[in-house]
């Protein structure tokens, strides 16, 4: 079989992975072909990964396949079609054009594999990169925590953790727990910015010096102080993680073994010659939906 694989907008931490597992694997009896769709130009360049050296261990985990930018409408992907199958990594919004392709095709199967480093993807227990990206987000705010724990201001420090992009709620939730920190979710009412402002409150009165406060960009960071929380005697400072530290190379032990076990999937909806789906995790076993 001819297979074709697509890595669209984004690549978290595992991903690369992942690819390695599935070319070594899938070279072995078919032929596999890296794709990239050109944002400027919109053409489509092609990879033939048996002219790469990739090995089926962990030894060199160079980049295998360059991000595509996700096409408004599928028709730039037409040339698809002289492909047997394609697989297709990607954010949740990337299965719209997913599923369109796969009703224009005749002969090709897709699988789309959704990845994010938010919670945001329908019906998996915890998409690929989701890991290590909230790990990155923890370490980053416990090592500022280590330096002002030792620091003394004129009023307690209130240091605004901004995470960039839109978050889900549950990844603010989640870091706030881990880092015993707030969240201030971009769509609060005013009943839970008085819940808020009576936790730091409470915080400040017991003694704490300091505290974290979680948000995401859809959050004017300067609004915090002089509006939100002007009735509270705060020295306020602004913190931001930037998304692409998010995604680094090295993933966490989780999400390599939920890459190595998507992959596995991918081989063996390869092999069994399905129709065409997409791949997600569900109690800890991988699951292909088909469309």
């Amino acid at each position: 079989m001819n297979i074709g694989i697509i890595n669209f907008e984004m690549a978290p931490a595992g991903v690369n992975q992942l690819l390695h597992k599935v070319v070594s694997d899938l070279l072995q009896a078919h032929t596999v072909t890296g794709i990239r769709l050109d944002a400027q130009s919109g053409a489509l360049t092609y990879k033939n990964f048996a002219d790469e050296n990739v090995a089926g261990t962990f030894v060199d985990f160079k980049n295998l396949l360059q991000l595509s930018t996700l096409p408004k409408v599928p028709d730039g992907l037409k040339e698809l079609a002289e492909f047997d199958a394609v697989v297709m990594i990607g954010p949740q919004q990337a299965e719209a054009s997913v599923k369109a392709l796969s009703r224009m095709f005749d002969s090709t199967s897709c699988l789309f594999l959704p990845v994010s480093i938010n919670q945001t993807i329908e019906g998996t227990d915890q998409p690929l990169g989701y890991d290590t990206a909230v790990n990155y987000m923890i370490d980053s705010i416990l090592r500022i925590r280590d330096t002002i724990d030792s620091l003394k201001y004129p009023n307690p420090r209130l240091l605004g953790v901004q995470l960039e992009g839109s978050v889900s709620r549950q990844v603010l939730e989640e870091v706030a727990i881990a880092i015993g920190g707030h969240v201030l979710n971009h769509d609060f009412e005013e009943n839970h910015l008085e819940q808020l402002k009576k936790s730091l409150k409470e915080d400040f009165d017991s003694g704490q010096t300091y505290a974290f406060l979680l948000f995401d960009e859809r959050i004017d960071a300067e609004r915090i102080p002089s509006k939100w929380m002007a009735d509270i005697a705060i020295d306020w400072k602004t913190h931001k993680i930037d998304e692409a530290l998010c995604m680094g190379p090295e993933p966490t032990a989780r999400d390599r073994i939920t890459a190595m076990k998507l992959a596995a999937g991918i081989v063996e909806w390869v092999r069994n010659d399905q129709a065409s789906g997409k791949l997600l995790i569900k109690s800890n076993k991988v699951d292909v939906q088909l469309y």
